[in-house]
């Protein structure tokens, strides 16, 4: 039997690249009479995302080192003292939840083991950053809060330690693969920080942080040679003076010479902490043969039932229905027939006492399960996801109900805490976040979820998708300068996640496409290359190259978006816009295939409109460009081919109706206005429709100046002029009316009307006190030079402009 030492923390820890396990193996009793024995066995060989590369025998290193636990050689453990978690069941949650199982239930004197084996990486090669073990459902980069920190699982060593536990961990992984850490020694460092001694813990690696753990069928039919070897040397293989202790020097050196010589030199298991002397472990030469593998689920099961017999007929049902809607899916609602409903009256019931733990482990795990395959995803850029974020989906507005409830359940002292916290925070950010774009007035739902995210990040402040968030808050309210410095932060944290440089890229591409060409171009190649099947970031360049009208490149970055992304309904549009009017009859196809996927898809009929207009189809351009433009669609052309369209046709009512009904969604649409006057020239007809939709002279004044502009640009300038002109009689005191109306007679060459326009202009400021910026409006504006090179415009600007010194 594991000698008593004194109290120390026994880490047995292999450390290369994966990371490390911790094992309290056989012969491990407890050091009190009243001590209890208690281990936490981990082995992940299937990972959840794709892109990062599965074990071979992980998984079964760990069931085998199970096993020895539940024999009589490893003493005989019975299932409420081991949590085995293999593969798909050792999710993020669950390792949290176990660990806190094993600290709540050590005491003084108990042996506590801890046996991890996976990979382990770090992402970036920041000073001072953690190395995390990676847990079967963690993405392949953004660590933080999703997968388990070195900091934690110390804090965890320290928390035992205080409480008088003598810990195992046995780390046996450290094995080679694809992880976004490969550029910057990523299992090297996490490897290095797992070798560091905490309290008086004894750490045992599998390998020298330089070095790459052997898997293989050579040792016990498909088996770590660090997994199989320890076990042999606990069987009593290593006590070499046959004096049935196994002390740290025997177990030293029997790993490294086997393991070293079936490796080829090229693996050396390292003993850390301890005086090699110490008895480390007994062994029993009465125990029989390792036992057969027992099946956790049944044992586990059998636990269960056992409690549950004693459990009055109506507590059996609760129970089976609390696992049919955990099975099910239905973890809040509906109300009263939830798995939280349940749970709550399961865990009040005293006969469930010995269980309750296990209530609530497995209540937590469900809510907290779900909410990280919703991060992953979003991690992962995957198109499903970022769709369902994009419409809003429900669940977006249950997370965080689920970690809300989820740290009710553990409490503030639970070092889960802080983290379920903070992604609380994230959620509500983000589901206002997304409520602000779908609203028209979207400033105090931004400020409140840039709100959550600090408070996020006051939690957890080394998560990359945190920054990604608040990037994006800083952009829709137009914080460029912050919004950078965010994304920055998180391509720093997370440098092989993609979406940050797809998030920069189009921030940038925001302020000046002209400008930063070249670094709007890489930000989106980087992207693409770290994630080949991104979707957005192939939309979005090719918009892009769009914008900087380079077409032909752009096409084939469009093609590839629709193939990546067939729900994307954004990429057929985007994609029959790019090959119209070259490719028209395709680009219909893309347009009607568009509006199949979401009938409400509105640039779809703008898209239809131009190509079937482009085709002579006049009858269905006319009924597209209509259907677009009631739906909201701003695209200039549009209007001005429902106008000339309509009037070819003769259904010019039904465009007045049109544009009118336009109108009443949306009074501002200037468009609208200068199509309804050039309907009918001889008819106020707009005029009224602008005053009676727009009551407010101020405002009505903006509008007339606005759709004065329009006329002119359409090539009807006694129109403008009306509209310069009704603009001035709705703020006859408002010297900047008069600015609008002078340039239009400069540039028509009507002087004489120009610089009597101007006069009122200086009048109309002279009164507002604000002559001597309107004296050098005219006296230094590119516009005016024509005008001023007229005799009366310097004896006009000299009479009211003289004291002010000219440029």
């Amino acid at each position: 039997m594991l000698q008593n030492c004194a109290h120390k923390t026994v880490i047995l820890a292999c450390l290369s690249w994966c990371f490390t396990t911790a094992i309290l193996a056989q012969g491990f009793t407890p050091q009190e009479e009243n001590g209890n024995v208690l281990a936490v066995v981990i082995g992940i060989s299937d990972y959840q995302d794709a892109a990062i590369d599965d074990l071979r025998f992980a998984h079964r290193d760990a069931l085998a080192f199970a096993d020895f636990l539940f024999s009589p050689e490893g003493g005989g453990l019975g299932p409420d003292q081991v949590r085995l978690l293999l593969d798909e069941e050792a999710t993020l949650a669950s390792i949290q939840s176990a660990l806190a199982w094993q600290l709540k239930g050590a005491s003084a004197g108990a042996r506590v083991i801890l046996y991890f084996a996976g990979h382990g990486d770090v992402e970036t090669g920041e000073q001072n950053t953690q190395g995390y073990l990676l847990a079967h459902d963690t993405p392949k980069n953004n660590y933080n809060l999703l997968a388990l920190g070195i900091g934690y699982l110390n804090q965890h060593l320290a928390a035992l330690s205080a409480r008088g536990a003598s810990t195992v961990v046995i780390s046996d992984a450290c094995h080679a693969g694809t992880l976004a850490g490969n550029d910057n020694d990523g299992r090297i460092i996490t490897a290095t920080q797992l070798a560091r001694r905490q309290q008086n813990e004894i750490k045992i690696l599998s390998c020298q942080p330089y070095e790459l753990a052997k898997e293989g069928t050579r040792w016990g039919e498909g088996r770590g040679a660090f997994s199989y070897y320890l076990i042999e040397a606990l069987r009593g293989t290593a006590d070499t003076d046959k004096n049935r202790e196994i002390d740290l020097y025997e177990l030293e050196r029997f790993l490294q010479d086997r393991v070293r010589g079936a490796t080829e030199r090229s693996q050396h298991p390292e003993v850390v902490g301890g005086r090699k002397s110490i008895p480390f472990f007994r062994v029993d030469a009465d125990a029989a043969a390792l036992s057969q593998s027992r099946n956790r689920q049944r044992l586990t099961k059998s636990f269960l039932e056992t409690t549950l017999e004693t459990a009055s007929r109506s507590v059996q049902r609760d129970y089976v229905r609390f696992g049919r809607a955990l099975q099910r899916g239905r973890l809040l609602y509906p109300e009263g027939k939830s798995a939280f409903a349940y749970f709550e009256r399961l865990r009040t019931d005293t006969s469930l006492a010995p269980i309750r733990y296990l209530l609530e482990e497995k209540m937590t795990v469900a809510l907290l399960d779900s909410v990280q395959q919703a991060i992953r995803a979003y991690l992962n850029t995957d198109a499903n996801e970022l769709m369902q974020r994009e419409r809003l989906d429900e669940k977006y507005r249950i997370f965080p109900e689920y970690l809300e409830r989820a740290a009710g359940i553990f409490g503030e002292q639970d070092p889960r805490y802080r983290s379920t916290v903070a992604k609380k925070h994230y959620f509500r950010g983000l589901v206002l976040r997304l409520e602000g774009e779908r609203s028209q007035r979207p400033d105090s739902l931004y400020q409140l979820a840039l709100r959550e995210q600090l408070a996020a990040l006051e939690l957890e402040d080394q998560a990359a998708y945190l920054f990604n968030e608040l990037g994006l808050l800083h952009l829709r309210t137009r914080n460029n300068e912050a919004a950078s410095q965010a994304f920055a932060r998180a391509m720093t944290i997370a440098p092989t996640w993609a979406l940050p440089y797809n998030n920069i890229a189009s921030l940038y591409k925001s302020i000046s496409p002209k400008d930063y060409y070249e670094y709007i171009k890489a930000q989106y190649e980087t992207a693409i290359a770290l994630k080949p099947d991104f979707a957005t970031a192939y939309m979005n360049y090719g918009n892009f190259l769009v914008a900087n009208l380079q077409q032909a490149e752009a096409e084939p970055y469009l093609r590839k978006a629709l193939s990546l992304g067939p729900d994307y309904v954004d990429a057929y549009y985007n994609l029959g816009i790019t090959i119209y009017p070259q490719k028209t009859q395709e680009a219909i196809g893309l347009f009607r295939e568009a509006l199949r996927r979401n009938p409400a898809y509105r640039d779809a009929h703008l898209g239809l409109g131009l190509a079937q207009d482009h085709l002579g189809l006049q009858d269905s351009a006319f009924q597209h460009y209509r259907t677009a433009i009631l739906a909201g669609v701003s695209y200039p052309h549009a209007f001005g081919r429902l106008r000339e369209l309509g009037t070819q046709l003769g259904r010019q009512q039904e465009v007045m109706e049109t544009l009118e009904s336009s109108l009443h969604h949306n009074a501002y649409r200037v468009e609208a206005f200068v199509h309804l006057g050039l309907l009918d020239t001889l008819s106020p007809h707009w005029q009224r429709t602008l005053s009676t939709e727009h009551p407010g002279l101020p405002e009505r004044a903006d509008m007339a100046k606005l759709i004065g502009y329009g006329f002119f640009n359409q090539g009807n300038p006694a129109l403008a002029e009306r509209a310069f002109q009704l603009a001035i009689t709705w703020q006859e005191d408002a010297p900047q009316y008069y600015v609008d109306l002078t340039g239009f007679y400069t540039v028509r060459k009507e002087y004489r009307e120009a610089l009597r326009t101007m006069k009122k202009c200086y009048q109309k400021a002279r009164k507002q006190e604000v002559l001597e910026t309107y004296c050098k409006n005219f006296r230094e504006g590119g516009l005016y030079a024509p005008l001023r090179e007229t005799s009366d415009f310097q004896k006009i600007t000299k009479k009211y402009c003289g004291a002010f010194s000219s440029p």
